[in-house]
């Protein structure tokens, strides 16, 4: 998935600038880039490609329930405000490039748990 991310520590900063990006007053780019207070500052709000299970459990949700070019109203999450508008979400599919990463990731636990068997006084084989 991509998002838009804007994220504030004042309440009523972040409806304000949740209104103005609604009614078209101003970019969302442009105000992340300018108040934003998280590493998407520099992304000019934008967050992405991300599995969507990388994001806090709260915001995963609210952009799993979400359109293309959905924005929401503020969200809180522990100290932050959030303003979050998605970009697009693309469904996970079993393609053959998906097959190899799973196949290395699978391969690489294994090993994993072999080299610690082996490194185990008394266990080796």
């Amino acid at each position: 998935m991509i998002y838009s991310l804007l994220r504030v520590e004042d309440g009523a900063l972040a409806r304000e600038l949740y209104l103005r990006i609604a009614e078209g007053e101003a970019d969302f780019a442009e105000l992340a880039a300018t108040y934003a207070k998280g590493p998407e500052r520099s992304t000019r709000g934008v967050v992405g490609p991300v599995p969507l299970l990388q994001a806090h459990p709260s915001l995963a949700e609210l952009l799993r329930t979400s359109r293309p070019g959905q924005l929401h109203p503020p969200l809180r999450i522990d100290r932050w405000w959030l303003v979050v508008r998605l970009e697009t979400l693309r469904s996970a599919s079993f393609d053959d490039e998906m097959q190899k990463r799973m196949a290395r990731e699978l391969f690489e636990e294994w090993v994993d748990q072999e080299v610690a068997l082996q490194l185990r006084p008394g266990q080796g084989r």
